[in-house]
């Protein structure tokens, strides 16, 4: 029995073999919040009949889903997420023969990868009831360091499918440790030699691939086909920043400035000179509108809207893990 609010529930996930049919969970997420949500297109049968003075049904014609989930960003296990996102088939790769493997994601097309993710959601009696999306396609994927806070990521999905017709797993997690403010850096400069800048004190960056999300046809029982990438990437995010070195952000948002920004978390060292990393390059960034103002006595803060362009030569956005998984 599981505790009947939300202490007791449970959510995994698996990589699909074949777009929207099940898989078991392969690993399970401490997440601080999930949400699945049955979407229908539905219509009202109606028709001048005296007598009648109201619909007299209701006839779904489709039917889909949605998954949403947040959850700390942990030096294991967040691979899957990133190679779902950005489209990668990266794997693991050993640092010279140490316990330390790199995976290194670069922004390709997600076609073929989809993803079964299974929900336990308890009731009052203590029983979890499953929930389990097909044919999850992630959308986006946000990352979020408050000051003097842990990272965290929420995922955004689509799926083909949610069903309570599979077994709900059982639950068990591997060890690890959040990415926090303490290993965090930001970096500005040309691409391949950025340095870190000073007073940033908070930060988003978010990763959204829009697909086609009316792929219905007709044969397929009202169920969405595979969605297809149909519009272009945005890598994008806010800084929020004291007014520190005036060069850094604003210079370069008036100017129209390009710039190469890494956004990077350093942790504990897992063999030789290989420490945990999760590290995000952008190789073209330009800055938003910045407002400047002096709202009170305190400290002059900025915040810096940030976005990522297509640099012919190192492309967009690149994403680079270092961890102990040898597996995505």
């Amino acid at each position: 029995m599981a505790v009947g609010s939300g202490i007791g529930a449970q959510l995994g996930w698996a990589t699909e073999s074949t777009y929207g049919t099940y898989v078991a969970p392969t690993s399970y997420l401490p997440a601080k919040s999930f949400q699945f949500t049955t979407k229908q297109s539905s219509e009202d049968v109606v028709g001048l009949a005296a007598g009648r003075e109201a619909a007299i049904a209701r006839v779904v014609t489709a039917t889909w889903g949605e998954v949403a989930f947040e959850m700390l960003a942990f030096n294991k296990g967040l691979g899957r997420g990133l190679a779902h996102m950005f489209g990668s088939a990266a794997t693991p790769v050993q640092q010279a023969g140490s316990a330390a493997y790199l995976q290194t994601h670069v922004w390709g097309d997600s076609a073929g990868r989809s993803l079964s993710i299974q929900g336990g959601f308890p009731d009052t009696a203590g029983t979890s009831q499953d929930q389990s999306a097909l044919g999850v396609k992630l959308r986006s994927m946000e990352f979020k360091q408050d000051a003097r806070g842990l990272l965290s990521v929420s995922y955004d999905g689509i799926a083909k499918s949610l069903t309570e017709a599979q077994t709900l797993g059982s639950a068990s997690y591997v060890a690890a440790n959040p990415f926090h403010f303490g290993q965090w850096a930001v970096k500005l400069g040309t691409f391949g030699a950025e340095a870190s800048v000073t007073g940033v004190r908070s930060g988003s960056v978010k990763f959204t691939r829009p697909v086609d999300e009316e792929m219905f046809y007709a044969g397929n029982a009202g169920l969405m086909a595979q969605p297809i990438w149909n519009d272009l990437m945005d890598a994008s995010g806010t800084l929020e920043v004291d007014f520190a070195t005036k060069a850094d952000f604003l210079d370069r948002y008036v100017a129209n400035s390009a710039t190469s920004m890494v956004l990077e978390w350093v942790g504990p060292i897992i063999a030789s000179s290989y420490a945990e990393t999760l590290r995000f390059k952008l190789p073209k960034v330009h800055f938003g509108e910045i407002g400047q103002a002096v709202p009170d006595n305190g400290v002059l803060k900025l915040s810096v809207p940030f976005k990522a362009y297509k640099d012919l030569t190192n492309g967009t956005a690149i994403a680079e893990y270092m961890s102990t998984d040898t597996t995505v």
